[in-house]
């Protein structure tokens, strides 16, 4: 049996455009620019002014780009816990993860607002966090922005059982309330 050898590195070609014909065996690609791989349709593109542009180096070598965009604003606050019933034996935790979404529903990573929070009823602990490895707001902080439109919160069980009630407030939202059960 002969094993052919294909070479993947070498030889390819690039044309921002889309066109059908191009899948064919007889097509004229000529037109076309030659690059090396890896290689990305959106490096040919315009750069964006209100775009976040991060890119990898090293040294001296261009090695990673990752461009984040919407065309779109904030348009929907999301909140889900991953439960909202915990035992109420003071070790029992829920995680509350907030964050943006544009109105195609794509994770809006544009903006940082401002999220407050308040809790009543039975004794519990919220701890929150945006991920931010600069941030230096303390974990029992009752407001932090969102970094990169994304926080998440933590809501630990007390010893008593009964319901707590964590109020959210994002800048430009409605308030949110999400009623936690610690049997």
């Amino acid at each position: 049996m002969e094993k052919n050898r294909i070479p993947l590195l070498d030889g390819w070609k690039f044309c921002l455009t889309g066109d059908t014909q191009a899948v064919r065996r007889e097509y004229d690609d000529s037109a076309w620019r030659t690059v090396d791989v890896p290689h990305d349709w959106q490096i040919e593109q315009p750069r964006r002014e209100d775009a976040i542009d991060r890119q990898g180096f090293f040294p001296r070598e261009h090695i990673a780009e990752d461009i984040l965009y919407s065309d779109h604003d904030a348009a929907e606050l999301i909140v889900a816990a991953n439960r909202t019933e915990l035992p109420a034996d003071g070790h029992g935790v829920a995680l509350v993860d907030v964050c943006l979404q544009d109105r195609h529903g794509i994770r809006y990573e544009l903006e940082d607002r401002k999220v407050s929070w308040q809790v009543d009823g039975a004794p519990c602990r919220v701890r929150i966090d945006n991920g931010n490895a600069w941030s230096t707001l303390p974990f029992d902080a009752k407001e932090m922005p969102l970094h990169n439109g994304h926080i998440l919160l933590i809501v630990q069980a007390g010893h008593e059982k009964g319901e707590a009630h964590l109020q959210l407030n994002v800048e430009g939202f409605e308030e949110r309330t999400l009623t936690f059960i610690f049997r």
